[in-house]
């Protein structure tokens, strides 16, 4: 009887700290994600000019898979120097630079007026599974810069162009000063 309430004691002891250990191990997963959020220094990576100004307009993540799978969905409004100082740069084909994240994607440098295959424009209904109104608002904002003549793009893709399983996709609109950066990982 006494080994019987010990034994109780002891499974009532086990599950508490099977309890405590996994709050603690939610807590460091959670805390070591590492969104794509951008700041000015990444940026300039990415333009290849020095961004003064930025604000971050809309960022919206979500992580679906331990192997890395999820997205994000980022907007920021660029200072008119700054989009001047890239129309004006010479070396777009130069940019983005690959950091160590992206070491083994593919890169396609900006490009104006890139027409976007259907398979990368069909890893965008990924955004429409949720019911998040301000997420769709910003998506069909997006979908109407998408595939403009006037704006630039950049793509950074894991297999290939035709058929990628991961993209990181840079959309800038000039005239508004808006760019997006939306990663996909399926």
């Amino acid at each position: 009887m006494d080994m019987e309430k010990l034994l109780s004691e002891l499974v009532f002891k086990l599950k508490g700290i099977m309890k405590k250990a996994s709050l603690i191990i939610l807590v460091l997963i959670l805390s070591s994600c590492n969104g794509y959020i951008y700041d000015n220094k990444d940026l300039e990576k990415i333009l290849g000019v020095k961004v003064n100004e930025l604000d971050e307009l809309y960022t919206y993540e979500e992580a679906s898979g331990i192997q890395g799978e999820g997205y994000v969905f980022n907007k920021y409004k660029l200072s008119k120097k700054t989009v001047d100082d890239f129309l004006q740069l010479k070396t777009k084909n130069s940019f983005p630079r690959k950091d160590s994240y992206k070491k083994d994607w593919q890169l396609l440098n900006w490009k104006k007026g890139l027409r976007l295959n259907t398979n990368i424009l069909d890893l965008f209904t990924v955004f429409q599974q949720h019911d998040n109104s301000a997420l769709s608002e910003e998506l069909s904002e997006l979908k109407t810069n998408l595939n403009s003549s006037n704006n630039y793009y950049s793509i950074f893709f894991k297999d290939s162009f035709d058929e990628p399983y991961a993209i990181e996709i840079f959309v800038l609109n000039p005239f508004n000063r808006t760019l997006w950066v939306i990663n996909i990982t399926t």
